[in-house]
């Protein structure tokens, strides 16, 4: 945890159902997600996804890779043009291939990896519009990225 989230205690859980207090916190933090995003930049990012003119890469950092694969599966069934980006030695080449326009997914959280922060930038050199999922909290990927969809990350668990 950061020292930033250690001043806050965490609510003591009670004792009784789990399963319910753990829906119930997750109910909360989607009512806390909602109000972080503006619906203008969901509809935004719709619009970007849907036009199958540009390329969809998606980057996800050591705990979030599975986010990006996630979403990247679902945008696969409805559209072609949709590419991993993985952290391994074939990155370099698969950042070569965004071109101007094209959409790069990063969902990058708290500890924030550097090769996220290097996607971005190659992103951006090469003119691609970057979306940042991420948490609340100060990413360094904030500056590059042209929509910024941001989640609350403490959870019961």
């Amino acid at each position: 945890r950061s020292p930033r989230t250690l001043l806050k205690p965490r609510a003591k859980l009670q004792q009784g159902d789990t399963w319910s207090q753990y829906l119930a916190a997750s109910q909360r933090h989607l009512i806390d997600t909602q109000a972080l995003t503006q619906p203008e930049d969901v509809r935004i990012l719709v619009q970007w996804l849907l036009d199958s003119r540009h390329h969809v890469h998606c980057f996800g950092g050591r705990f979030s890779s599975f986010l990006a694969h996630y979403l990247l599966n679902h945008l696969r069934l409805l559209r072609a043009g949709c590419f991993a980006l993985e952290d391994n030695a074939q990155l370099p080449d698969r950042l070569f291939d965004v071109q101007r326009q094209d959409v790069v997914l990063i969902f990058d959280y708290r500890r924030y990896q550097a090769q996220a922060l290097r996607v971005a930038s190659a992103a951006k050199e090469r003119h691609a519009r970057v979306v940042l999922f991420s948490d609340v909290y100060a990413s360094p990927l904030r500056e590059l990225a042209d929509l910024i969809i941001s989640a609350p990350v403490e959870s019961i668990s």
